[in-house]
């Protein structure tokens, strides 16, 4: 396995700063924690967030995309029970988490292989979605032991802005990742060469979690201890919904989920096919919401630390919803760039705060085990979603007219982006209203927050450390 360049022997101790305004030190597992995420996200934003494309490269049917879109996550999620039983068996998580990346590292290999074996089309695709279940089981099936062991280790008082900071690094590394594996199949597609361009961003993605690895076995590693009656099995978490909070903090994000995945699945077709962008094209809509995750992720750590995570949920939930209907404004690749733009804005705080609510909400003992319920739910209500939407797919004519109106959308996913705004839209009024945040935050009504979150500058903020906040003027939140 390559490795990575080490750091100086005396490298700075970075500091994590408290909402109290003090900091504590950020030892050697946590500057690993960093950096092994941000080989992860070269690893995503080279390999991963091509699959779909690959998938169209291949010829996959509109449906066979949904499905690689969203089956393997799902099978994935379902990996995370017996992780569950694993974690709890091993003495290391450190070593447990290690191994399951350097599984799915492996993968690539034959990833990058399927154009070359000359294999029939519809075949191809079967192996394609059956490679990509195996990948996401390899990382899945050691996602309790990764969310229970850095939860051990994180300062409680400092998660939003760790987590912040370390989403930041990870958003640039993502970033830089989407935007040179589209350069090189653009590269490759003027030159007729897809299948040796595909193979090459592969090749990226299966060194980068090569590097991951060696960060991972970095890790501080804490002994796990959960006694027999602290365990809480899938059904109790199910029995417990109507009354636990965090279970319905869970059906919340599984509701929200349901309405992004009737639409997201299928916009890597609608670029490729329907509106007949190019790779360049395509990859600067989807650089554009990750370099908007980027700039902004470090300020909502700062905020969700101060004001709580429902609030920032509550208030990127409903920027969230408006996302489907500005997809229906133009089907120019700068206007979808700037849509993506706020997508990534909006995304950027919605996941900090999901992910960070967890840590609050469920004891540590529980973390893994209830990360694991709430990743299966997740996963099914994407699934369910992906199919509902795939049901839809040419149901309806590409031309809406409404009385003297009438648009032409120029596809047949037109009811998918009205279907998906719609059931945003009850999620967060249904759902949302029926958890409330766990921990003592500092109130502030929502038109309070939303000043303050506009006074974000995040091209100022990109020039700051990953580790440590900007200077005390220009913190989130005063």
């Amino acid at each position: 396995m390559p490795t990575p360049p080490r750091p100086p022997e005396t490298p700075p101790q970075p500091a994590l700063a408290l909402p109290d305004g003090t900091s504590e030190p950020a030892g050697p597992g946590l500057q690993a924690s960093i950096r092994d995420g941000m080989w992860w996200a070269v690893m995503v934003g080279a390999g991963e967030s091509y699959l779909s494309a690959f998938g169209v490269f291949l010829q996959a049917t509109t449906l066979q995309i949904g499905v690689l879109a969203t089956l393997p996550p799902l099978i994935g999620a379902l990996s995370q029970g017996p992780g569950v039983w694993l974690m709890e068996r091993i003495r290391s998580r450190r070593t447990l988490v290690a191994a399951g990346a350097a599984a799915q590292a492996i993968v690539w290999v034959p990833l990058a292989l399927l154009p070359f074996l000359g294999v029939p089309g519809p075949r191809l695709v079967g192996l394609l979605i059956a490679l990509a279940i195996v990948y996401h089981v390899m990382g899945n099936h050691v996602a309790p032991a990764w969310n229970s062991l850095i939860g051990d280790m994180v300062p409680a008082r400092a998660r939003g802005r760790f987590f912040g900071g370390r989403n930041y690094a990870i958003g640039f590394c993502n970033f830089a990742a989407v935007l040179a594996a589209g350069g090189l199949l653009d590269l490759a597609a003027s030159f007729g060469a897809l299948r040796a361009g595909y193979l090459a961003i592969f090749a990226i993605a299966f060194l980068a979690r090569c590097f991951s690895v060696h960060w991972l076995q970095q890790y501080d590693d804490p002994p796990y201890e959960c006694a027999p009656k602290e365990r809480l099995g899938f059904l109790e978490f199910l029995r417990s919904g109507p009354h636990a909070n965090f279970a319905r903090f869970v059906f919340f994000a599984a509701a929200l989920n349901f309405g992004v995945s009737l639409l997201g699945p299928y916009l890597t077709p609608y670029m490729l096919r329907d509106l007949k962008l190019s790779y360049l094209e395509y990859t600067v809509i989807n650089a554009a919401m990750t370099l908007s995750q980027f700039l902004t992720m470090r300020y909502w750590g700062g905020f969700a630390d101060r004001f709580g995570f429902r609030n920032i949920m509550r208030l990127c939930g409903w920027g969230i919803c408006l996302i489907p209907l500005l997809w229906l404004f133009s089907p120019n690749w700068v206007v979808l760039a700037l849509v993506q733009t706020w997508a990534g804005f909006c995304w950027a705080g919605f996941n900090l705060a999901c992910a960070s609510f967890v840590f609050d909400a469920v004891p540590g003992p529980l973390r893994g085990r209830c990360a694991a319920w709430q990743a299966i739910f997740n996963a099914a209500s994407v699934f369910a979603g992906s199919l509902a939407g795939g049901l839809l797919i040419d149901r309806v004519p590409s031309v809406l007219t409404l009385g003297p109106w009438s648009w032409d959308f120029r596809t047949s996913l037109v009811l998918l982006f009205f279907a998906s705004a719609a059931m945003r839209v009850v999620a967060m009024t249904v759902f949302l209203p029926l958890f409330k945040e766990v921990r003592a935050v500092e109130p502030i009504p929502h038109q309070g927050l939303i000043f303050r979150i506009a006074r974000i500058r995040p091209l100022t903020g990109a020039a700051f450390s990953v580790y440590s906040d900007p200077p005390e003027r220009s913190r989130p939140g005063e």
